[in-house]
């Protein structure tokens, strides 16, 4: 079934409809996730920088989809298989990537919740001192955000920490035999 033109035009101006108007849903969804979760999470812990990708997001979605627009439908769906396959399996997978990189990820995270609770206190959005009763609002606005910020550094650590690895139970009993035996 042909699309038409103008909604297909009208669709992709919100990254991820298009994709989603053309049949390919894995990667609308993957679009538009993207997008909402980079203007969410940069608005809500008030990192600017990562609003700035936000163009980027939307300028590919749209060109990817006025591009992608006039090939066949099976060409499309084949693309939409293809591209969930690579994002799922390729390069190892999404295990062979988290295991090798978990530290990496811990590391960017911590910065991340750290620069957040700077900014909110270098801004005045954690610590106003009014002599009335503004500060109370303004401190109880922020806790959001400082809750956020504090779960971030905290789930950073732990992917810095990562697994400990335990010693399997058999050689515990085994050395504590040994020393019965020695006895």
């Amino acid at each position: 079934m042909r699309k038409s033109g103008f909604l297909t035009f009208l669709f992709s101006l919100l990254p991820g409809a298009g994709h989603m108007y053309l049949n390919m849903m894995k990667k609308g969804v993957c679009i538009m996730s993207l997008f909402f979760a980079l203007w969410g999470v940069g608005a809500f812990l008030r990192l600017d920088f990562l609003q700035l990708l936000l163009p980027v997001v939307w300028f590919y979605a749209f060109f990817d989809v006025m591009n992608i627009r006039h090939l066949p439908s099976v060409q499309r769906e084949d693309m939409d298989r293809a591209f969930w396959q690579n994002l799922t399996h390729g390069s190892g997978g999404w295990q062979t990537f988290w295991r090798r990189r978990h530290v990496l990820l811990g590391v960017a995270l911590i910065v991340l919740g750290v620069y957040s609770l700077l900014r909110m206190m270098l801004w005045g959005d954690l610590f106003v001192l009014y002599h009335t009763m503004p500060w109370l609002y303004d401190a109880l606005s922020a806790l959001p955000s400082l809750v956020i910020a504090i779960a971030i550094i905290v789930f950073g650590v732990h992917l810095v920490r990562g697994k400990k690895v335990q010693q399997p139970k058999d050689d515990l009993i085994a050395l504590g035999e040994e020393e019965k035996h020695d006895a």
